[in-house]
């Protein structure tokens, strides 16, 4: 799944979830570029993305 993470509506992270820690509020994900980060329920907006060449 594709996702979106935002910041009172500013985009910050964009990538595919990789593992999912629901019990911890939580999951991993990684960008296009490679980048992996920790999305945070609590911290974020999440929002899915469109899959496909138009969401690169």
């Amino acid at each position: 799944m594709d996702i979106e993470a935002r910041v009172g509506g500013v985009w910050h992270f964009a990538g595919r979830v990789l593992e999912i820690h629901p019990s911890m509020g939580l999951f991993w994900a990684e960008s296009p570029a490679g980048e992996r980060r920790i999305i945070e329920f609590e911290e974020y907006e999440v929002h899915r993305r469109a899959s496909g060449p138009a969401a690169a």
